[in-house]
Parts: C-alpha cells; sequence; structure tokens
C-alpha cells in the first residue's frame, strides 16, 4: 500500500513557510480495500528554504528537506531516512532508504518457488498460513514529481522507480503485502501515476478546497514480470485545521483495469493527511 495514494493525488502546491527553516510531520493513514489493508505512513524531517520569497515564482517555494520516514501496519514496520527537494515550484524530487521488518502479526513473509509462480487469492492464503514467517529485506526508492496548475485545473504526473531486497532463498519468489505484489528476491519495481483534477470549491492554494478529477496508476516489476493498471476517480478535500494542523481527506473509487487475477474488480481506497509544521508541497 506504500504511496497508493499519497502521491497519486497530493495536487497542491503551496507556499513555503515565512521562516528560513523549520521542523515539519506528516502522518498518513491509509486503507485499501483489494486486498483489504491499512496502515501508517509518517514523515518527519526539518525543510530548509533556498531562496527568499523575492526570488521569483518558480523559487520562491524551493526547499531542501531531510529526515525519517516510518511505515506501520499490522503486518510490518519500515525505518528509514529520506531527502526530499523542490528545486523549482511544479518539481519535487525525493530519495530513501529504508529497512523493511515483517513481524509477522497478519502478514508475514510468504515465498514461493520462483518469482514467476502462481499467487491467486486460494495460493496466497494457503501459503500465508503454512509458510509464512517473519522477515526483513531492504528498499531504496528514488521518486520525480510534476504538479501543475492552470487556473482550476490541476495535474500530476509522477515516476517512481524501486530497489527491493528480502531475505528469501535466492531464485525464490515473495508477496510484498504493502504494494500487493509478487517479487522476486531482488526485484525492481516501476511506478506511474497520473492525475488530472478540477477544483470545485475552495482556492489552492488556500486553508479549504475540494477537488475531483481522475487518476491512472501502474505498477512494472522487472523480475517477476508482474503489471497493474488501476483507473478511477479521486476526491481531495482539505478540512478546517484541528488544533492548528491542517487535515486532508482523499478518496480513490475505481476498478483494476489490468491485474493477473483481478481484472475488473472494484478497487477503493482512503487517507487522512495531517501536517504539522506546515502544508506539504
Amino acid at each position: 500500500m506504500r504511496g497508493a495514494l499519497i502521491a497519486t493525488i497530493l495536487l497542491v502546491t503551496t507556499a513555503a513557510e515565512a521562516q528560513q527553516g523549520a521542523w515539519r510531520h506528516q502522518s498518513n493513514l491509509q486503507a485499501r480495500s483489494n486486498r483489504p489493508g491499512f496502515g501508517l505512513l509518517s514523515f518527519t524531517g526539518y525543510r530548509q528554504r533556498l531562496f527568499d520569497d523575492d526570488a521569483g515564482l518558480l523559487l520562491r517555494g524551493a526547499y531542501l528537506e531531510a529526515g525519517a520516514v516510518t511505515q506501520l501496519s499490522p503486518a510490518s514496520f519500515h525505518p528509514g531516512l529520506y531527502v526530499e527537494t523542490v528545486p523549482v515550484a511544479p518539481i519535487l524530487l525525493r530519495a530513501s532508504v529504508t529497512r523493511l521488518m515483517y513481524f509477522g502479526t497478519f502478514g508475514p513473509i510468504s515465498t514461493t518457488p520462483t518469482p514467476h509462480s502462481e499467487w491467486d487469492e486460494d495460493f496466497l492464503h494457503d501459503i500465508q498460513q503454512d509458510g509464512g514467517r517473519p522477515g526483513g529485506g531492504f528498499l531504496a526508492e528514488g521518486l520525480a514529481r510534476l504538479r501543475l496548475k492552470l487556473g482550476p485545473v490541476v495535474a500530476l504526473w509522477e515516476n517512481r522507480l524501486s530497489y527491493v531486497t528480502a531475505d528469501v532463498p535466492e531464485g525464490a519468489g515473495w508477496y510484498e503485502p504493502i504494494t500487493d505484489l509478487l517479487m522476486a528476491q531482488e526485484e525492481r519495481l516501476h511506478t506511474m501515476k497520473t492525475t488530472a483534477g478540477y477544483i470545485v470549491w475552495g482556492s489552492i492554494p488556500g486553508e479549504r478546497s475540494l477537488v475531483v478529477g481522475g487518476h491512472w496508476e501502474r505498477y512494472t516489476t522487472l523480475e517477476s514480470a508482474v503489471r497493474r493498471d488501476i483507473v478511477g476517480l479521486v476526491a481531495l478535500w482539505k478540512a478546517t485545521d484541528w488544533g492548528g494542523a491542517p487535515v486532508t481527506f482523499i478518496a480513490l473509487a475505481g476498478a483494476m483495469a489490468d491485474d493477473v487475477y483481478r481484472t475488473g474488480e472494484p478497487y477503493i481506497g482512503a487517507v487522512m493527511r495531517v501536517d504539522v509544521g506546515g502544508p506539504a508541497p
């Protein structure tokens, strides 16, 4: 479920805080319907502005940020570090390294003989009952995101490259529960996400807004040769503050347009995001 909605539908481009540098924290409570799952993704870091307010429109919101990232679910705890920058207003870049730790409460590491083995719902149930075990791995990611706004129309295009390893035998496959994909022991994952929306209420930037639009995301693994396409409608509602912290609610309702076993099945996801110390870019 890593980034399934967060990176996809952060459509808001906001001005940076007035101070030159500040600590900030963001928590994202995520849930999905197919396969069911939920988790908490958090970023805590220090953001340093790169230019003053009089630097011009493209450079005014530029910054460099670094800190810790964690992802917690009933199946896992993944701590790591990240570095993020907005060199110019429409572009966001992020690199991160994360230690994967699956402690097996509900979703242990489940292996298959090869990364091309069958992994339908019945098979996943069987191997998780019989062959799952606690384990770990490593994740390194690079992300590039383009954000555009023209009047009431907003758009986002993102590409993410991930290198994933797991503590499983060489040549085996394994089911990764956050992304809900079958992977090789050393896997390369490419994720592409595209969203186009319309501001139907409020303003961006602004304290309150409602955005609705269309969304498409694609997941492609290199070694296990798995591909998934999800398409649907998305809504983003930036609500009133809770104790000074902006709260944003995000919902995605769609279907798996292309999947090995679940083509045509519905997909519903939701996120509640809280920002402390300033809104996310």
